[in-house]
């Protein structure tokens, strides 16, 4: 889980080092999708809908994204029995608000192969926090106001690098090694917290796309990422309630991982 001690230095060597004598991974590749695909426009294949499960911190979170003419307009995600509502807005300045739940501008602009985009988050009408990202093929950095987040794709490694402000005069650094099984082209492993076999990551292609499932021995944690190819479109497999804003909400980033360690 995203909150607990990484990998120690002689393992990241080592998964550095399988990295560099491997060839291209479909695994690996479609993983660095789910990041650098976020709020752009001109992207192949979207995030259509997640599937996350915190056994241990007893949150379940179901999404699912709605798009126009291929940008993020809305989504709506599940946790627990509660839900939020979150619109998407571009190149627009607060007249656009509805004022109630989360709701997002964002400027999105490209130079060359890079996307840049500075997202203003509110939360019912008020102003919470600035959200910078920039993607390029192979790099993608996210930072809020209290935590940092870097993406680097490398040969068949994806390089995940985390930076969180738990209290005042207090940060936390961590990293993830995703590296690519030499011997199956649709699977690769999470490596973190000392676990020298690795977390397996699964690509599974269907109908509409694929998606990129993280299975926990433990079944501690799951998650799973659909993806939809440009034009399709599908729905979400659970009843959605709109009920409250979830106090555990907040500890969640856009992607739906752990922003902080309570």
């Amino acid at each position: 889980m995203y909150y607990k001690k990484k990998s120690t230095f002689l393992v990241a060597l080592s998964i550095l080092a399988l990295s560099a004598i491997t060839s291209a991974n479909t695994c690996t590749d479609l993983l660095f999708k789910q990041f650098n695909t976020f709020l752009d426009p001109q992207a192949e294949v979207y995030i259509d809908s997640t599937s996350i499960d915190y056994y241990s911190e007893q949150v379940v979170i179901a999404s699912k994204d709605f798009y126009d003419n291929g940008k993020l307009v809305k989504r709506i995600k599940i946790y627990d029995e509660d839900s939020v509502v979150t619109y998407f807005y571009y190149n627009s300045n607060e007249s656009v608000l509805k004022k109630t739940g989360k709701e997002y501008i964002n400027s999105v602009s490209t130079i060359q192969d890079t996307l840049f985009i500075e997202i203003q988050e509110y939360n019912d009408g008020v102003f919470e926090e600035k959200i910078i990202r920039k993607q390029t093929p192979n790099y993608v950095v996210e930072k809020g106001t209290d935590y940092l987040f870097e993406f680097i794709l490398k040969q068949d490694t994806v390089i995940e690098t985390y930076q969180m402000n738990i209290k005042k005069d207090s940060v936390y650094k961590y990293s993830t090694f995703d590296i690519a099984d030499p011997s199956d082209d649709f699977k690769c492993y999470e490596y973190e917290n000392g676990n020298e076999k690795g977390i397996p990551i699964l690509y599974k292609p269907n109908e509409k796309g694929f998606s990129i499932q993280y299975t926990y021995e433990d079944n501690s944690y799951n998650r799973e990422y659909f993806f939809i190819k440009k034009d399709n479109t599908t729905s979400l497999r659970k009843t959605l309630k709109p009920i409250k804003i979830s106090p555990k909400a907040r500890y969640f980033d856009l992607l739906g991982r752990y922003k902080f360690s309570k």
